[in-house]
């Protein structure tokens, strides 16, 4: 008895994170400094292996491999969940948000309802922390009365894929990971995403320019398999939610102060920052409008809530 008590105290847990993110990418450093606080509480007790990159599964596989078991944890786009509840797709509703502090008032207002629809599915929300904002980036410098018209831009949700039908442009979803051969075979000559992203995939050696759209501003979230959670001891469960608790907070406090660096290092690699017209403005304003209305529609009463209190902050 004594024997198999010991053991017991000192079993390790071995768990599996994928992400699609690249090491170097904000997101993945973050979440290996969870992991590392984890490991240190837990005396090694509870050991995470981070999978960057998408090496070990796409980012739309990823959800689907934590809640059935094949791993324990995984980071997740929020909004390329949509296709399966309305209410994933808040964070790529263009222009539903006009700065971090609207969008940190839809988190807090939207996360009760996150957890139920995770929960449904027998998963735990650890934390989640939002990506710079994203505009358009364009192989080529835009010209003409309709700029954004007439290109092959890549996408990642339906939120960017409706934006970028309703300013005339054709979509493709391209994961991170495969925009540079996309570009390089034709298959788009545009994209919608974040400068960090531009920064990781090396954009300034396919693109030459970006439009500041500050269109949404894309929320990722790291997910654990239930089952897995209440299988560890329980100062190994207090140790990664506290863990979780404290990436949320960086998350939140590096991604502005990251806007600013990422914007300023690919200009520095020789891509234009173009500021939208005035025209493009008024125009971006009414796509937020009807799309928001829509997605309100679609996703009910809760999304409309949200909406008016995102509106008079």
């Amino acid at each position: 008895m004594l024997a198999a008590g010991l053991a017991a105290a000192h079993a390790q847990s071995r768990w599996n994170l994928p992400t699609a993110y690249a090491d170097n990418n904000f997101h993945t450093q973050n979440i290996k400094t969870l992991v590392d606080e984890v490991r240190q509480a837990t005396g090694g007790k509870l050991d995470i292996a981070v999978h960057s990159g998408a090496s070990l599964y796409k980012m739309p596989e990823i959800k689907r491999a934590v809640q059935t078991g094949q791993v324990q944890m995984g980071e997740v786009l929020v909004s390329a969940l949509a296709n399966e509840d309305p209410m994933y797709e808040l964070w790529s509703v263009p222009f539903v948000a006009q700065s971090y502090d609207h969008v940190r008032t839809l988190f807090q207002g939207s996360r009760p309802f996150i957890e139920k629809r995770l929960q449904r599915d027998g998963l735990r929300l650890l934390y989640a922390a939002p990506w710079p904002y994203v505009g358009v980036f364009l192989k080529q410098r835009p010209e003409g009365a309709s700029p954004l018209k007439g290109h092959k831009i890549r996408t990642y949700d339906k939120g960017t894929s409706l934006f970028v039908e309703m300013i005339g442009s054709t979509h493709t979803t391209v994961q991170a990971a495969e925009i540079a051969q996309a570009f390089a075979t034709g298959i788009i000559n545009g994209m919608v995403t974040s400068t960090t992203t531009a920064h990781d995939t090396k954009a300034w050696e396919y693109v030459s320019a970006y439009i500041d759209a500050r269109a949404s501003y894309p929320m990722n979230m790291v997910i654990v398999n239930e089952r897995s959670f209440r299988a560890l001891d329980e100062a190994s469960q207090k140790a990664l939610v506290d863990a979780g608790a404290r990436a949320q907070e960086r998350g939140w406090q590096r991604v502005q102060a990251l806007v600013k660096e990422m914007d300023a290092k690919v200009a520095e690699k020789g891509i234009a920052i173009v500021q939208p017209t005035p025209a493009m403005q008024a125009e971006f304003r009414d796509i937020g409008k009807k799309l928001a209305a829509e997605w309100a529609q679609r996703a009910g009463p809760d999304a409309t809530e949200l909406l008016k209190q995102v509106a008079h902050q």
